[in-house]
């Protein structure tokens, strides 16, 4: 069977090259201010060609029967012959995230979201983002990279 060529590229490393059979991401669709939207795009091998702005969200990545997710915080893809190329901020593992410490923090973003003025909202909504996906992603059990 076919397989998609999976390229994670952070600042300071390249963070995934492998072989997978699909992945699922969050593309934004607009901007992110208060109006932008997020729509999940599944890709298999052999997927039209396409470019799209990546949110703060997790990645699923699927092969050989077994998912795989993995924090991803902003960037761009584009896809094109069979390989996906994700440039991100960040991309971190489940075990590269401290569970405790992300809960803290989520506790922490939604009570500056809380009482935050609509100067700093948009910062107190990008470090909730920031601080749910950390949870979501660190609470995942991954069975391997």
């Amino acid at each position: 069977m076919a397989k998609l060529q999976l390229r994670i590229i952070t600042a300071d490393s390249m963070k995934v090259d492998e072989p997978v059979d699909m992945i699922i991401m969050r593309c934004l669709l607009e901007d992110m201010g208060e109006h932008s939207a997020m729509g999940e795009i599944g890709v298999l091998p052999n997927h039209m060609p396409l470019s799209g702005v990546l949110g703060i969200n997790p990645l699923r990545i699927f092969n050989d029967g077994t998912e795989r997710r993995m924090a991803l915080f902003g960037g761009v893809v584009t896809i094109r012959d069979n390989v996906a190329t994700l440039m991100t901020e960040q991309a971190l593992w489940s075990d590269e995230i401290d569970s405790t410490t992300a809960k803290s923090d989520l506790d922490t973003a939604n009570n500056a979201l809380s009482t935050a003025d609509p100067t700093n909202r948009r910062e107190a909504l990008i470090a909730t983002r920031q601080a749910s996906v950390l949870v979501e992603v660190g609470s995942y059990s991954s069975t391997r990279r």
